[in-house]
């Protein structure tokens, strides 16, 4: 089950990375690998929302692999220095 959660984690950051690209810089990565239109037609608020969630993504990346779970603990190991 913990490599369903690393591989489901690693779809979930691609995603949220990806619609940062469309927020920040209205592009699309996926469209982009698969062949499709890499520019997308959207408000503003849309892309800054997608921005948003391409930040979240990114310190998603970051933080939940240094979150375990123990039990029913949550554990998260002390920062190097």
């Amino acid at each position: 089950m913990e490599r369903f959660g690393t591989i489901l984690l690693a779809i979930c950051v691609a995603g949220a990375i990806n619609l940062g690209f469309v927020g920040f810089f209205n592009w699309n990565l996926i469209n982009a690998v698969f062949g499709g239109d890499t520019a997308a037609n959207m408000s503003g608020l849309v892309r800054v929302l997608y921005a948003l969630v391409g930040l979240c993504g990114l310190i998603a990346a970051f933080v939940l692999p240094r979150v375990h779970v123990v039990g029913e603990h949550r554990v998260t190991p002390p920062m190097r220095t």
